[in-house]
């Protein structure tokens, strides 16, 4: 029995996935032995053995639901601001020209002094999401953008000549032929959100969350804790990351 195209390029992806993961594994490995200190660069084994002791406490999972809540929180208000804004600036080329201006000041902003402009305006525990929000809508405001941009142009223009509503086509013409572009740009960027969060959660000394966890591993030498925590978040990105491709890939 043949395997579908599709299939074999899920094969095949799957494959040099593992082929990458087991390179930068090997060469973890090679460094380790290089330097000789567990508390300098852990060993993946110890690395591995410390994920599951973590897994084993209610702390971790605590921790860990509340930094992907506050991810999911800040993708969805920025994955929103930035459609909004997005489908505006291609209907109206001077606000376009204008919000693609703020967007690249934004972008220029240091993240440490967004963070620390931003503590006093949010409660503590309220900053990683503010800070996600700075930093994703106008990641997503560019890929939403190109988007909209890469519909055909031959089949905006007829429905435009039937008199097709703005809202219909919306929803009949620029949304399907967007879905895998939309899909993968969300995938990506719910994948940095993780990261930002809990980036801004170690800034911000936020109690209970997972950057404290790790604030905490590299305060008192816990190396392979911290280790530990941070294979834990990169697992979980590409994981989010290789979903959404594949189910941008069943959708187109």
């Amino acid at each position: 029995m043949k395997l579908s195209r599709k299939k074999k390029g899920i094969i095949i992806n799957a494959v040099w996935g593992l082929c990458a993961l087991l390179f930068l594994a090997l060469f973890w490995l090679i460094a380790y032995f290089a330097v000789g200190n567990d508390y300098i660069l852990p060993s993946p084994w110890l690395t591995v053995v410390k994920s599951f002791e973590a897994f084993a406490t209610a702390d971790f999972w605590w921790a860990f639901a509340s930094a992907f809540l506050r991810a999911l929180i800040a993708f969805s208000i920025s994955a929103v601001l930035a459609f909004v804004f997005a489908l505006i600036s291609y209907l109206y080329p001077s606000f376009g020209r204008v919000f693609t201006a703020i967007c690249a000041v934004l972008r220029s902003l240091p993240t440490m002094a967004a963070l620390l402009i931003l503590l006093f305006l949010f409660r503590r525990a309220e900053v990683p999401v503010a800070v996600g929000v700075l930093t994703l809508t106008p990641v997503l405001f560019t890929g939403y953008f190109n988007a909209f941009s890469g519909v055909d142009k031959g089949l905006i223009e007829m429905s435009k000549t039937f008199g097709v509503p703005l809202k219909k086509r919306l929803v009949s013409l620029y949304i399907p032929s967007m879905k895998g572009a939309l899909i993968l740009e969300s995938a990506s960027s719910l994948s940095f959100s993780l990261k930002i969060i809990v980036s801004a959660e170690i800034l911000a000394n936020v109690a209970g969350s997972l950057g404290k966890q790790m604030f905490d591993a590299a305060n008192y030498g816990q190396t392979p804790t911290l280790y530990a925590l941070t294979l834990i978040v990169c697992l979980l990105g590409l994981l989010i990351e290789w979903s959404a491709g594949l189910i941008a890939k069943e959708g187109v």
